[in-house]
């Protein structure tokens, strides 16, 4: 089974997994998603997805080994800063519907953040 990412919010849907939550069963293909399905994290639609090939290069140099050490999962509360930030560039490009998709992932990944006190 293949997997699509969405090329805004990075949302991974899966045919073997399908979206359960939002009515799409297990195995459903993509070709057999509806026309009008929308990301169901930031609500792009069908057409921003685009397929997802996770396969590694067979060889990598020593600089690309560095780098790759180097990488570290961002946290909640750091996506949520560039999503903002991200809202606030559409913003004034007159992007207001990607300003308001971008607002909602901020909003969610904010939501998501840990405080210590």
């Amino acid at each position: 089974m293949r997997k699509f990412i969405c090329s805004v919010c990075g949302y991974v849907y899966d045919e073997a997994a399908g979206v359960p939550e939002k009515g799409v069963t297990p195995g459903t293909v993509w070709e057999d998603l509806s026309a009008d399905f929308i990301c169901p994290v930031c609500a792009a639609s069908k057409s921003v997805f685009k397929p997802f090939d996770i396969a590694v290069p067979a060889q990598t140099s020593a600089v690309e080994d560095v780098h790759v050490e180097n990488i570290r999962e961002l946290s909640a509360g750091e996506i949520s800063v560039i999503c903002a930030n991200l809202a606030k560039g559409c913003e004034k490009q007159r992007f207001l519907t990607e300003m308001d998709a971008f607002n909602k992932l901020a909003d969610y990944y904010k939501s998501k953040t840990v405080l210590l006190m």
